[in-house]
């Protein structure tokens, strides 16, 4: 179980929500990565590897938050993308629930990219084997093959890491994040400034971010970003001044023109994780080989739309129309 700004983990009426946390083990298993079960959270996790001289390249900025599963689920970069790629580059193995059975899916399987911003669709990601670098870059630390980490340990580790400031607490933080080649950075920044001057008074607006996502030429993840090529994350966050439902009105008034911002201009935007869903929305948003695709991949290992009915495909239609991708073996 983990969380979205658009609800799309929460249970729908007559559906079970399933919880992850006991999903939380850790092994050595095999050389340059380690095995996480999809429930432990990635800053956990970091600094579990990083008392044995290793260290995750790629995890979330901000605050802790997002686990191993929620992570493929939403797609994932973070300040370490600009030297790693996104985190679909940093993961070799998934292992998936999905309701024709248990999966293991490694990096170079057709289904592989299509686990990164699925959005719980393919199923549930029980367990993954992510890549490790040397926390010292001018050492290389002797791999500690066959051990596990203790639950105590894991369970400490969880309790230490960082949380939001008080003065934080019980505020509602939005973030609107485009995905662009280079080439158009300044141009998406510019368009971004605009948008902020026409909603001055829906947040109070904190610095723009960006961050480069390094392609590695490992794997490209169509339904974050769809080239094989480097590419910046940049977007604008705040924090909602006005919580009554003209400040919701407000809110919802940003969103669709920032929507209607990436879809004018071709940009890519990281929907997975912000506030926008829906079936016709996510219909217009993916580019029609992508959506079909999407749904050929969901098909491969979920044909009764078992996972999220309804939240990415129409379900009384059903995925009509679409191959089917190889089973995954």
């Amino acid at each position: 179980m983990g969380h979205a700004l658009n609800g799309s983990s929460l249970s729908q009426a007559g559906e079970l929500t399933v919880s992850t946390a006991c999903l939380n083990w850790v092994r050595y298993e095999e050389v340059g990565t380690v095995t996480a079960g999809g429930g432990i959270d990635l800053w956990s996790l970091r600094d579990l590897v990083q008392g044995t001289h290793f260290t995750l390249p790629v995890v979330n900025d901000g605050y802790a938050g997002p686990s191993v599963g929620g992570f493929v689920a939403a797609g994932g970069f973070g300040p370490g993308s600009a030297d790693f790629g996104g985190f679909w580059e940093n993961v070799a193995e998934i292992s998936l629930v999905a309701t024709t059975g248990l999966k293991r899916i490694r990096r170079q399987d057709e289904l592989f990219p299509w686990l990164f911003g699925s959005m719980g669709q393919l199923g549930i990601i029980v367990e993954a084997r992510l890549d490790l670098v040397p926390y010292a870059v001018d050492k290389t630390p002797a791999y500690p093959l066959g051990r596990s980490i203790s639950m105590s340990a894991i369970e400490d580790a969880s309790r230490r890491v960082m949380t939001a400031p008080p003065e934080e607490i019980g505020t509602r933080l939005y973030w609107f994040t485009l995905f662009v080649a280079q080439e158009r950075l300044d141009d998406a920044l510019a368009h971004l400034a605009t948008l902020e001057t026409k909603h001055s008074g829906v947040f109070h607006y904190r610095e723009r971010y960006r961050y480069l996502i390094r392609h590695r030429n490992l794997v490209v993840a169509p339904l974050i970003y769809p080239h094989a090529s480097s590419f910046f994350a940049v977007g604008t966050w705040g924090f909602q001044q006005d919580q009554t439902p003209a400040g919701l009105a407000q809110l919802n008034a940003f969103e669709q023109d920032f929507m209607q911002l990436a879809l004018d201009h071709g940009f890519q935007r990281y929907i997975q994780s912000e506030l926008a869903s829906g079936v016709s929305l996510y219909r217009r948003y993916f580019a029609p080989d992508i959506f079909a695709r999407f749904g050929a991949a969901k098909l491969s290992v979920d044909p009764q739309s078992i996972f999220n009915r309804g939240w990415v495909f129409p379900f009384d239609t059903g995925i009509t129309g679409l191959s089917v991708l190889p089973p995954v073996l």
